[in-house]
């Protein structure tokens, strides 16, 4: 119950962030912090379709500044996209830029 409420923040939160820099939208959002895992389907500028990422056993480093999230697992549901998750994201730290740092909070 605990993240359904988690979920519903962070997807106004997000969407408020995407909406003012006009990349698109979230239209749903499943958050799990017990498993970490995040899945999202979002509709993105531009694009006629909306896309599903999923991702498995994330872990967030708070120590570091900016804070960074790693990610153990993505799948995202275009294959190009995908692939290039899969190459840049899969495995490695990615620093969370200063707008989502707030919205971070809610994943611990």
């Amino acid at each position: 119950m605990f993240d359904v409420a988690k979920s519903k923040a962070l997807k106004v939160g997000a969407n408020l962030v995407l909406r003012a820099k006009g990349l698109g939208e979230i239209e749903y959002l499943d958050l799990n912090t017990t498993t970490k895992r995040l899945e999202a389907r979002l509709f993105l500028a531009g694009e006629s379709e909306s896309i599903t990422v999923t991702i498995e056993k994330y872990a967030i480093e708070e120590s570091s500044d900016p804070p960074q999230v790693t990610c153990r697992s993505i799948r995202v549901s275009r294959e190009w996209m995908h692939r290039l998750a899969q190459e840049r994201v899969t495995g490695k730290s990615v620093r969370v830029p200063p707008e989502f740092v707030g919205l971070l909070k809610l994943l611990l």
